[in-house]
């Protein structure tokens, strides 16, 4: 399991699964079901640091590593797969940092905000209607999963980037939400697969209640086998 997650694991499963339904467009399955399903996805890149950055500065250097990818102000785009997204972050409040400023007392220096983590929160963007070819579904999840890559990719790759925000450790989420029957199926399903398959990093996995009867379900998606087997449930 991821050492976040072992940090922060609850607070940040349940802001990463945040208006899924909401901000998402749907996956719709029909063959297995009487009534066509609706499942709704999200992407997030969760990381901290060793040493906390000020909130401006890591803003500015986050968006930066996503201009390669933006075709507006909020959206992101991989394999023709548009995703918008925001970007959340944890202040402390507290934090004061250990700086030497000859002359000047803290409390006349300019204030500022710090940060202990970031997230880069990816909504699926694919109309109203929603998606229910297979093949379009597992486009829609690996172009999720490859636009993490990237942008982890890039945020460790560039020195200036790298060097600034010192990222300590970092995990790529999966969110899923859909009725409380189909993701405690799903949860079964996917722990199955990885007991039988022999998964060596096991994900991080929690089913979040929610009213409705409408549940979510946070994966960690670390590497390959593990995306394979969510596609492979899903389609």
């Amino acid at each position: 399991m991821e050492k976040i997650f072992l940090k922060i694991g609850e607070k940040i499963a349940e802001r990463c699964a945040e208006k899924v339904a909401e901000e998402s467009s749907p996956i719709i399955l029909r063959k297995i079901f009487r009534k066509p399903k609706k499942i709704f996805s999200k992407f997030a890149l969760v990381f901290d640091f060793h040493e906390l950055p000020p909130l401006d500065e890591a803003l500015q250097l986050v968006e930066s590593c996503l201009d390669k990818y933006k075709v507006d102000a909020s959206t992101l785009q991989v394999n023709g797969v548009g995703f918008t997204y925001i970007i959340s972050y944890e202040i402390e409040d507290s934090y004061f940092p250990d700086i030497d400023i000859v002359g000047t007392e803290p409390e006349d220096l300019l204030p500022a905000e710090y940060i202990s983590q970031m997230e880069v929160v990816l909504s699926p963007k694919i109309g109203d209607k929603g998606i229910e070819d297979k093949k379009e579904i597992e486009k829609l999840i690996l172009s999720g999963v490859k636009l993490l890559n990237n942008v982890i990719v890039a945020l460790e790759k560039d020195e200036y980037v790298a060097g600034t925000l010192k990222i300590r450790s970092h995990v790529k989420v999966m969110v899923i939400e859909s009725d409380s029957l189909f993701i405690g199926d799903f949860y079964r399903k996917l722990l199955s697969r990885i007991s039988k398959e022999k998964i060596i990093s096991k994900p991080y996995m929690r089913i979040i209640r929610g009213i409705n009867d409408r549940d979510k379900l946070v994966i960690s998606v670390k590497d390959s086998a593990i995306v394979k087997a969510v596609l492979d449930i899903l389609t």
